[in-house]
């Protein structure tokens, strides 16, 4: 494997435990860039690549561009630095945009909690990656995953969002809503977090049959869902039924 050189793009917590998995990995980090800068320069100390206040200086040396957004009109500000190689790849579970791009560009979809930097584990603990794009972009994608100790998958923009309004089910404490949404995006039950069966360890559980507690309070890891409203919004098209679940359960006392 030769890794492609990688921007990070923003500053929240999911990019920077994913920067860190990266740096970890030995996958080589151009650099960072953020608003504001000083979060930017304050994650240096944990990842050890240089800070950019222009994030197409570091973008012009690196062939993969990971984003925490595409909110903001980011995407317009680094066009220019993106080259026919480049590969962006966005955090989801927001769309991209609907511009050109002269590379590939995809969304991931992380199907666990990722660890705050206050924690110890390393990787994606051999965690779902759900890979929204071409076969072409998901396959470079795809190596950067299994370096951080994920397991990518390709999959549509409907089974992504299902499974994501499926963990959101489960937090709320609806199992049986959240295993059928899960079963409708064609998952097995062995890829839920803190399935114990995740790792391969043995059979997969039939829906009947699984019963592992959900994390609850306390819990320190970093929401792989993203908002409920956000969900909301973005299923109301593709699968209406789901996007009402998602309402019934914000409502209810």
């Amino acid at each position: 494997m030769n890794p492609d050189p990688m921007t990070l793009l923003g500053v929240g917590p999911r990019i920077l435990s994913l920067g860190r998995m990266a740096v970890r990995a030995d996958w080589p980090v151009v650099g960072i860039s953020g608003q504001p800068h000083r979060l930017a320069l304050e994650a240096t100390l944990v990842l050890g690549c240089p800070a950019f206040p222009d994030p197409c200086e570091p973008i012009r040396s690196s062939r993969l561009v990971l984003l925490e957004s595409a909110q903001d009109g980011v995407f317009e500000r680094i066009l220019p630095a993106l080259g026919p190689e480049t590969l962006v790849g966005i955090l989801g579970p927001e769309d991209l945009p609907d511009l050109p791009f002269p590379g590939m560009a995809l969304v991931l979809h992380l199907l666990m909690d990722l660890p705050s930097l206050a924690e110890d584990q390393v990787d994606l603990a051999g965690g779902l990656v759900l890979l929204e794009g071409s076969q072409a972009a998901a396959d470079r994608a795809s190596e950067l995953v299994r370096a951080l100790g994920g397991v990518p998958r390709v999959a549509a923009r409907l089974q992504c969002l299902q499974a994501l309004a499926a963990l959101v089910l489960l937090r709320r404490g609806q199992l049986q809503r959240g295993l059928r949404l899960w079963s409708e995006a064609g998952l097995e039950t062995r890829w839920l977090p803190d399935s114990p069966h995740r790792r391969g360890d043995g059979p997969a559980e039939s829906e009947s049959e699984a019963g592992w507690p959900w994390p609850g309070e306390g819990h320190g890891g970093l929401s792989c869902e993203g908002s409920m409203a956000v969900l909301v919004r973005l299923l109301r098209d593709l699968d209406p039924q789901a996007a009402r679940l998602l309402e019934e359960v914000e409502g209810e006392p």
